[in-house]
């Protein structure tokens, strides 16, 4: 992958369980890395709702915050997640 040197953007949004976009931030530059793009614009609106709707997000969000489920895949060395 890496950068082309073209523009880009990252507008982030929750989906819901069937991959609906439910919302979609402002546009950050693509430059922006996900999460940073995510905490600025997505988790402020998601928070208020954390405690009884929790939210499922990928590895790369692991330190989200509270009521952000990261989904972690098993080790492929034979180890179990506990």
């Amino acid at each position: 992958m890496g950068k082309t040197g073209g523009f880009g953007g990252n507008a982030p949004g929750p989906t819901r369980p069937d991959g609906l976009l439910i919302w979609t931030s402002v546009v950050e530059p693509g430059g922006v890395a996900d999460i940073e793009a995510v905490r600025r614009h997505v988790l402020p609106a998601l928070y208020p709702f954390a405690a009884t709707l929790p939210t499922l997000a990928g590895p790369g969000y692991q330190g989200a915050g509270h009521g952000v489920v990261v989904l972690l895949p098993q080790p492929s060395d034979g180890n179990v997640l506990s």
